[in-house]
């Protein structure tokens, strides 16, 4: 890191030259102090080109930042979906007696309402943008999965029609389906 200084037998001859003496002590000295100054520029640099920004890396995260570099423990979770039941579940249950409207819960909370006539009829599974269904978000806090449970009542008499539980991953989208 520190180069060797090296005097010739000419700097020898300077320096028993009074008048010189000074003048090369001042060159030797701006040289070390030059050198110095240049140690400490590059630790500084090195140290901040060390330095990671910190933040949420997790892609699935509420919070995920584009930017950190180094994980700080900081990701929160959400968890969205959406509760569908197919055509047999909707005769067999919601039409005699007529049940016109299901209230859903997670965790024992209302998340919202709607008309029990919205049966998923199109092939495969319903996603998070499926019109017509009840969807969700649902706040983990820091978990990445965590288990929830759900009730889905009779908006009317608030007799329960469907209930269970589902482990929910955090930004994944769940496709709930309620049989009986």
């Amino acid at each position: 890191m520190f180069s060797n200084i090296f005097l010739s037998k000419s700097s020898f001859f300077e320096l028993k030259d009074s008048n010189k003496k000074i003048h090369t002590l001042h060159k030797i000295s701006t040289y070390l102090e030059m050198k110095k100054t240049l140690l400490f520029i590059g630790l500084g640099l090195l140290t901040l080109a060390s330095c990671k920004k910190k933040g949420c890396t997790d892609e699935n995260a509420a919070n995920y930042d584009v930017t950190a570099e180094k994980d700080d423990e900081t990701c929160e979770y959400n968890a969205t979906g959406v509760f569908y039941y197919d055509q047999d579940t909707y005769l067999a249950t919601l039409v005699t007696p007529p049940i016109n409207e299901l209230s859903y819960y997670i965790d024992g909370v209302l998340i919202g309402t709607i008309g029990s006539d919205n049966s998923w009829t199109d092939s495969g599974l319903p996603d998070c943008s499926s019109t017509g269904l009840m969807q969700f978000t649902v706040s983990m806090g820091a978990q990445k999965q965590k288990l929830h449970n759900y009730e889905v009542r009779n908006a009317a008499t608030d007799a329960v029609v469907f209930s269970g539980s589902m482990v929910f991953v955090g930004g994944t989208c769940h496709a709930v389906e309620l049989t009986n």
